[in-house]
């Protein structure tokens, strides 16, 4: 069965559609908060990116969807800055990169 939309409700199928993607880069970026501070950055900026995307497609709002397409650059920059850090510290074996671990909580007995 296809399910076809009006044309003037599209907005609100592209809406739907980025609404659990939205979900995903939160729980992730939860996830992250033991890792590495580039890690982190690139899922919060994702998080950010598909949010303000799905905002923007429910209000048809241009202007946030261009503020969007904006995080998007942002993520893609941390994104590689955290790919390039992590392939140059691990081939040379130490922290040549800047990519410092965050603190994890002490554990008590």
């Amino acid at each position: 069965m296809i399910v076809t939309l009006p044309e003037g409700q599209a907005h609100t199928g592209t809406g739907l559609c980025l609404l659990p993607w939205a979900v995903l880069p939160f729980v992730l970026t939860i996830a992250a908060v033991r890792t590495t501070a580039a890690l982190l950055a690139a899922f919060l900026s994702t998080t950010v990116t598909i949010s303000v995307l799905t905002v923007g497609q429910f209000l048809q709002s241009d202007t946030l969807i261009r503020v969007g397409g904006g995080f998007g650059f942002l993520t893609a920059a941390l994104g590689l800055y955290g790919a390039f850090a992590g392939l140059v510290n691990g081939t040379w074996g130490r922290d040549l990169i800047s990519d410092p671990h965050l603190p994890r909580p002490r554990q008590t007995a």
